[in-house]
């Protein structure tokens, strides 16, 4: 996933709701010599929270978007829509 200068690499597994092998942005913190200076320490772990929690917002605001046409009354028609979609894939065209 991207978002904005920042690449995520993930696993969700959608059964369990569950990220897994996650890897966040590099920044120029993580690239850098560590200098063993806490601050620098204290910096780069509150980057990566950070990161870690725009990673949690961006994948729940994505759910809530999927939640609001998936409960709309258009529903059925956006189905439709999707198997189209998928019946025009060259893999899945024998479905």
């Amino acid at each position: 996933m991207t978002k904005g200068d920042n690449e995520y690499n993930f696993t969700f597994v959608a059964t369990y709701m569950e990220f897994r092998n996650i890897r966040l942005p590099k920044t120029a913190t993580t690239e850098s010599d560590e200098t063993g200076n806490r601050e620098d320490v204290e910096g780069m772990i509150l980057e990566r929270i950070y990161l870690f929690e725009e990673l949690l917002q961006t994948v729940n605001m994505l759910f809530r978007c999927f939640l609001n046409v998936r409960l709309d009354q258009e529903w059925t028609s956006e189905l439709s829509k999707i198997r189209g979609w998928i019946a025009n894939i060259p893999q899945y065209s024998n479905i």
